[in-house]
């Protein structure tokens, strides 16, 4: 089984097996944890600034993740306006710089508290069997401007608000989607688009899978 399409496409390049036996069984989200919470609340748990606005990224610091991009994106955003910082986590690792909140290695239970504290969730990654960030990030109502590659238009779908990171003018273009909804709230067309993935989904797919091969 493959987690999108795109993990589908990957298996059968590298691996050389055939369209018909590899299913596609995509992740999902349980919306029980991951749904909008008191912005303020979240914030004020976490200890940051009401004042500000918040990007969160979530991924290691691996080539494909574009931690460098990200790091250009914000800079960009941070010319523009100074009440703006970067929440970085994932896999303990941090990355630094002015006005960057690292809090490396957050516990799953924390996570929803963490999205719900964002004002944009932003996804620069290249290469991505699924991106699950992303789709918690939408159940909690957070506007996600993410990268046209791989799986993640699977993830986003039609709501879109995707980059095409080969664009000459990426950077601006990420900073300019950043800037137009930093301000804006809970996101309901994430919402909704998240509605369409949870783990019972997957769950019922998956037993579908195993019972055709009976």
């Amino acid at each position: 089984m493959a987690n999108s399409e795109f993990t589908k496409k990957e298996v059968m390049r590298l691996a050389g097996v055939d369209e018909s036996v590899v299913d596609v069984v995509p992740l999902g989200v349980d919306h029980s944890e991951f749904h909008p919470v008191d912005k303020k609340a979240c914030k004020q748990r976490l200890g940051l600034e009401l004042s500000e606005k918040h990007i969160l990224v979530v991924a290691a610091d691996r080539v494909h993740k574009r931690m460098d991009l990200t790091k250009k994106v914000f800079d960009e955003v941070r010319a523009q306006r100074d009440d703006v910082k970067l929440i970085k986590t994932g896999y303990s690792q941090t990355l630094s710089g002015d006005d960057i909140i690292s809090f490396g290695y957050v516990p799953e239970s924390e996570m929803p508290i963490l999205f719900n504290s964002a004002d944009v969730f932003v996804y620069t990654s290249e290469y991505e069997g699924f991106g699950l960030p992303i789709l918690e990030a939408m159940s909690c109502g957070v506007p996600v401007i993410v990268s046209n590659k791989a799986s993640i238009p699977e993830v986003v779908g039609p709501y879109g608000n995707m980059i095409d990171l080969d664009s000459d003018d990426v950077i601006q273009q990420f900073a300019d989607k950043i800037s137009s909804y930093i301000d804006e709230g809970i996101d309901n067309e994430a919402i909704e688009q998240s509605r369409n993935s949870s783990w019972q989904k997957t769950a019922e797919k998956t037993l579908e899978v195993y019972e055709s091969l009976t």
